[in-house]
Parts: C-alpha cells; sequence; structure tokens
C-alpha cells in the first residue's frame, strides 16, 4: 500500500485526472486487502484464546458460553455426541475450555460456586494432575485440578518457555476430557460428576479461575489394604471389576480400552470399586495389518501370545481381551483366589484362569461372577461341606439381648474388623461350625448388621468368664465346655 502511495504522489504532468482516478482505485483495493489481512490475522490470534476454537468448532457446537464460563446446551440430556468424543479422544489438541451442565446429585457446583468448599486437603498428585479433598454443604467429595508443579506442565514450560497459560490449557485438556466421558459413560463402577469448572479465562489460581472437575471422594487402592480385606469384601472388587469389563466392551462410544489399567486408577466408594481416571482411555479397535486375517496383541511380560481376527479391516475384540488381561493380573488373580471358602475354589480357580489365559470374553466372566456372589449370598457352598451333627447344636447355650461388647476379642484371619475377630455368615449354624472349629472361639455375638451381600454381621469372642450386657440389637451364644 505505501508503493501505491509514493507513486500517487508523484507529479503528474499529463492526463492528472485520470492518474488521480486510477490511483483512487488502487488506494481503496489495498486498504480492503489490508483489512482483509487484519482481521484473518486477528482471528488466528484470537483462536488460541479459551473458548475461540470451541465456538468455530464444529465437534463443540453444542456449548455456549454462560458469562464467564462454559456449559452445554442440551441441559436435559447430559450428552455429548459420539463422534465428539471419538475426535476428543484422538486429538486434545482440539480441547478449548468447555463443559457441560453437572448431574444435580448435590447441587450444582460450578465456577460461580466452587469457592463454597471448604476443608480442603491435598491428597494425591500424579504428572498431570492434583486432587484435593472437600467438603461442601455437609457433603465430602473431590476435587481434581492441574498440578502447576506437576511433570508435564513444567516439561511444557521447558519446552515452549514462559507461556505458562499454553501449557496449562494442554495439561488441562486431560481434565476436560474426563469431564467429557464420565458424563457420557454413566455406570455404577465410574466415577460420579458433580459439578466442575472451565472458565472462559487465563488461568488465575483462584476459585473459578480453575479448570476443575469435581466428583464423588474415594480411598485410594494399595495392594496391602486390598491383602487385609475379608474374602467378602474383595469379592465386591471382583465383581466391580467383571461388571466394568463388560461395559467397557459394549460402551456408547464402542468398545472401550484401558491403556493404563492399574489399581492406582481406581477408588473404593463406601467399599464399591469406582473408574476414577479416564484420561489414557481410549475407543476404536485398532486396524488390521496390512494383507492379514488377525490381528496379534503384545503383552508386557510376553507370556501369553493373544488374536482377534479381522473384520471389516479393524482388529475385532482387541480392546475387551487386553482389558480382561490387565483386569487380571491387577486385581482378580490375586484377589480372588486368597481366602475363598473351600467349598466355592473350584469355581473360583475357574474364574482366575479364564482371566490368565483369556479364554472367555466379558460377558462370560461377569455371568460366572455373579453365580459365584450367589452362591455365596444364597449358602449354597454350604451344602458339602457344613458339618450336619446335630450335637453342634447342644454345644451352645444361647441368651437374648445379651453382649459383651469391648471384651474377650481376639485376631483371626480375615477379620472385618481390625482389633477382634468379625466375620459374616450365612446363618446361625454356619456361626456355630465356625466357633467349632476354632480352638480359641469360646462363644460369639450375633448382631442384626449386614454387609453388601445381606449376610449376618458376628463377633467371635475367646471368653465368657464375665457378666454379659444387656442388647436389643444382639443374641450370645456360649460354648458348653462341660461336653
Amino acid at each position: 500500500m505505501d508503493s501505491v502511495r509514493t507513486i500517487c504522489r508523484a507529479p503528474v504532468r499529463r492526463r492528472g485526472g485520470v492518474m488521480r482516478l486510477i490511483c483512487g482505485v488502487a488506494l481503496f483495493a489495498s486498504i480492503l486487502m489490508y483489512m482483509c489481512l487484519l482481521r484473518n490475522q486477528f482471528e488466528d490470534e484470537s483462536s488460541n484464546l479459551p473458548g475461540r476454537t470451541f465456538i468455530r468448532n464444529s465437534l463443540l457446537k453444542g456449548f455456549y458460553l454462560e458469562s464467564d464460563q462454559w456449559r452445554l446446551t442440551d441441559t436435559a440430556g447430559h450428552r455429548v455426541n459420539s463422534e465428539s468424543v471419538r475426535h476428543l479422544m484422538a486429538d486434545r489438541r482440539k480441547l478449548e475450555f468447555f463443559g457441560e451442565d453437572g448431574e444435580e446429585l448435590i447441587d450444582s457446583i460450578s465456577c460461580n460456586t466452587i469457592g463454597e468448599i471448604e476443608e480442603r486437603e491435598f491428597l494425591a498428585a500424579g504428572w498431570t494432575k492434583a486432587v484435593y479433598s472437600g467438603r461442601y454443604h455437609e457433603h465430602l467429595l473431590a476435587v481434581k485440578v492441574v498440578n502447576t508443579n506437576g511433570h508435564d506442565l513444567q516439561a511444557c514450560l521447558r519446552e515452549k518457555g514462559d507461556n505458562f497459560q499454553d501449557c496449562y490449557r494442554k495439561s488441562a485438556a486431560k481434565i476436560l476430557k474426563e469431564i467429557v466421558l464420565f458424563k457420557q459413560l454413566v455406570h455404577d463402577n465410574m466415577l460420579k460428576v458433580f459439578g466442575y469448572c472451565i472458565p472462559n479465562g487465563d488461568f488465575t489460581g483462584k476459585d473459578g479461575g480453575v479448570v476443575a472437575m469435581v466428583t464423588e471422594l474415594g480411598e485410594p487402592l494399595d495392594i496391602i489394604k486390598l491383602l487385609q480385606m475379608s474374602w467378602e469384601d474383595r469379592l465386591r472388587i471382583c465383581l466391580g471389576v467383571a461388571r466394568l469389563l463388560y461395559y467397557m466392551a459394549n460402551s456408547p462410544l464402542g468398545s472401550l480400552a484401558m491403556n493404563d489399567f492399574r489399581r492406582q486408577q481406581f477408588v473404593l466408594v463406601k467399599g464399591e470399586l469406582k473408574l476414577s481416571d479416564v484420561d489414557d482411555m481410549s475407543v476404536n479397535e485398532p486396524s488390521c495389518p496390512s494383507g492379514k486375517e488377525a490381528c496379534d496383541i503384545s503383552l508386557l511380560n510376553g507370556n501369553l501370545t493373544l488374536s482377534v481376527k479381522c473384520v471389516q479391516g479393524v482388529c475385532k475384540g482387541h480392546n475387551e481381551k487386553l482389558n480382561i488381561v490387565k483386569a487380571g493380573r491387577h486385581f482378580t488373580t490375586f484377589l480372588l483366589p486368597h481366602g475363598a471358602p473351600t467349598q466355592l475354589r473350584p469355581l473360583v480357580d475357574e474364574i482366575v484362569r479364564a482371566y490368565n489365559t483369556v479364554s472367555w470374553d466379558s460377558k462370560k466372566i461377569l455371568r460366572t461372577t455373579e453365580d459365584l456372589v450367589q452362591m455365596y449370598v444364597s449358602g449354597k457352598y454350604l451344602k458339602k461341606g457344613r458339618q450336619l451333627n446335630s450335637k453342634i447344636i447342644e454345644k451352645y447355650h444361647k441368651f437374648n439381648f445379651s453382649d459383651l461388647p469391648g471384651h474377650f476379642d481376639y485376631r483371626c484371619q480375615l477379620s472385618l474388623s481390625g482389633n477382634g475377630c468379625t466375620l459374616s455368615v450365612f446363618d446361625i449354624q454356619e456361626a456355630k461350625d465356625i466357633c467349632s472349629r476354632d480352638a480359641d472361639c469360646k462363644a460369639f455375638v450375633v448382631t442384626n448388621q449386614t454387609t453388601w451381600t445381606g449376610r449376618t454381621l458376628v463377633h467371635f469372642k475367646s471368653d465368657f468368664s464375665r457378666n454379659p450386657v444387656w442388647n436389643s440389637m444382639t443374641t450370645l451364644f456360649l460354648k458348653d465346655t462341660t461336653v
């Protein structure tokens, strides 16, 4: 445009009017072109801001800007279309700051109300995210945020220099992906999302200025804690694993693969196993190798070689088999056999073998695990091994409304109590059988409390040389030592 101005400013001796007209048209065209360039540059720069790509990207057309945060337009369905999730999972770079209305399980938690979460305490941190516990209107919950001191963000800063906001958004993309997936994949063994905050602006470090996801509060899993659980509680975990495997193989998004299927990705919420970290989850089975009719599945330990058929260019069943192998390795194969009732061991061994060899699909694993639970709940496993000698009944004296609280407690294997011998039983007969086989047991107290399977809790005692106390909720049985 400067060159046009220079030419037009030159002295014109002849046909001055024509030249002025030509110069005028040229200047107008130059100005118009310059304005278009400025507009394109502005849009390109603005697309790096939170939410700009959000509006222009067809993947995110279901979201809208409300005040200073992003919400989902379809507040009734609480769903993001499957194709959107597939793209989001395939390419995190397409993610911007967006979100959807959380279910009102506690209340509507958003950027405006997240500051009302009190009593915050640090729980754990990984390379990308940090988790805090908190209390919101008398409800305990967990808050997941970007770990600003984590490996991923710090590595990004070393690579990009001082561009903190870009690095923060890159790490926050994992939380955004989890928000979408947890709202799309609703299951009893997946963490419930109570709310979130996705601000339409830069990270400020203050309430309402951070990307955060608010969920149920769970207990982390560790190997020692798992092995100290009763077999009944570990059975519940294995049932949760089986249910989750089947759901992942048949989810609304298709067959899902847990690329990081480890205990660290799960928590316990009131004894129920819950998947708490899904940012490494992927959709779609891998494509078949060129010119081959089957796909080989590579495993880390190398002790097992698996193969699945190619169906329409896809390795059909790849994700399901890989999930089964990892679930067995990190959960079922060491949780289920330890402490299992003798009469249930054959079925337990069959289930463990299926995990190790991947000889069953997730549907059969779930069905057989449910059969195992039913046998345990119904007491069918007792029929073959139960002591039916009528003299056992005569060895115990029954005292209604009696208890020995805090007295004569002793430790026993697989106890539900940390300082006593507390076990669950199918009925009084099983309690008598247990006490009769235990030389340390001299009495037991039957409570009105039950476990998740509906079995009755019983406290076993090492003595009864003390007058019992009255308790309308318990019944005391004393072993007759004179027999």
